[in-house]
């Protein structure tokens, strides 16, 4: 199973399909520092990379997530999610939804 046999939508259905059971929340995290702040600030200075740091670990998030999907067996996730929080000397980014079996209507 590769991402593009989950279906992952942030409503709560999926047009064409049925839930058939809902499995299990999904989640998938990960922690960037303020020093990768600092240096993403490099980044942007030099070549403006900044964007495509944050995207990296937003993917990062995703990427997990759709890995803990994978190993319910899942078709979908529904109802996803993006989160992060500010700490002192780190920010954390969550994705969340809820891992779903579909069959077609």
């Amino acid at each position: 199973m590769n991402l593009n046999d989950i279906i992952i939508v942030t409503t709560e259905s999926i047009p064409g399909y049925h839930i058939s059971e809902v499995i299990a929340i999904v989640t998938g995290g990960t922690i960037r520092s303020n020093k990768e702040d600092e240096i993403s600030e490099i980044h942007k200075m030099i070549d403006s990379e900044k964007s495509s740091y944050l995207e990296k670990h937003y993917a990062l998030a995703f990427n997990r997530m759709v890995e803990n999907t994978k190993k319910f067996g899942a078709d979908g996730i529904v109802n996803v999610r993006f989160t992060t929080t500010a700490h002192t000397d780190a920010a954390e980014i969550l994705v969340y939804g809820t891992a779903v079996k579909l069959t077609k209507k």
